[in-house]
């Protein structure tokens, strides 16, 4: 990952967790009660501006042809909306969770919550303008977290929140 993906973006932290030392880098608290292993499919770690480059990267097209990115973006709605979160319309794809939400938009990103707190980073459009945002909250819950990266996406692309959104 690091030679395909991470050095040709310049982002020089992020990395695969192998172990918990790995993890200790990274958390200010110490959860030594957590391997990263436990994580099938991997768990990467490293400063938030570099996980939003990497996003942004992905679904802009800058990583993959455009047919997998297309295949990666196909989304199975999973059900309605869900109290405390902003979603709407929550799916997944092909790693992503890509959904509308209650204000109207769609994002695509993923939320992680682990021991030591709470992860959201998501992309999202509104006609031209584009945003890709990662926020981090140690001990916070998914929808506080989504709800700040929905503020501040919708901020960026100059879209309108409507009335009735979660926060």
């Amino acid at each position: 990952m690091a030679r395909r993906v991470f050095l040709p973006l310049g982002l020089t932290h992020a990395r695969l967790a192998k172990t918990q030392e790995d993890l200790g880098e990274v958390y200010s608290e110490n959860i030594s009660s957590y391997h990263p292993g436990w994580v099938y499919h991997g768990l990467l770690v490293g400063p938030l501006s570099e996980s939003t480059v990497l996003l942004n990267h992905l679904l802009t097209g800058q990583l993959l042809p455009p047919s997998l990115l297309q295949e990666m973006q196909h989304a199975i709605v999973l059900g309605g909306s869900m109290p405390g979160r902003p979603w709407a319309t929550p799916g997944y794809g092909l790693g992503l969770m890509i959904g509308g939400t209650k204000s109207g938009h769609m994002l695509t990103g993923h939320t992680g919550v682990g021991p030591g707190g709470v992860i959201a980073v998501f992309h999202c459009s509104s006609g031209h303008n584009v945003a890709t945002c990662s926020v981090f909250d140690e001990g916070g819950d998914e929808g506080q977290v989504e709800a700040k990266v929905l503020e501040r996406l919708l901020t960026a692309v100059g879209a309108e929140k409507q009335v009735g959104e979660a926060q």
